[in-house]
């Protein structure tokens, strides 16, 4: 529902859908579910949302997120701002490599 691959694109289903993978710890959902809530995707923008679930994905080893949560913290964005959960984010995300 996202990306409306076979299906018409709805932000509300595709929200409702990564929730439900999110809590049964998708890290993937997790992750799209915290970009939802940083863009006001489907729901109304949630800083502190869209930082916990980006949070679970990093938690779980997923690089974007990892990269994310350290920009979080570099901006202080959701979390209370704090320069070395950047970096340590953001060196667990280039520990992993890749894209």
């Amino acid at each position: 529902y996202a990306q409306g691959h076979g299906v018409q694109q709805d932000d509300s289903l595709a929200l409702r859908w990564y929730l439900v993978a999110a809590e049964q710890d998708n890290a993937d959902a997790a992750y799209a579910l915290g970009e939802m809530y940083l863009e006001g995707r489907g729901i109304r923008a949630n800083k502190k949302q869209a930082a916990h679930w980006v949070q679970a994905a990093a938690h779980q080893g997923h690089r974007r997120a990892q990269m994310k949560l350290s920009e979080l913290y570099r901006n202080g964005v959701g979390v209370k701002k704090n320069t070395t959960e950047a970096s340590m984010w953001s060196c667990f995300a280039g520990a992993l490599g890749g894209a």
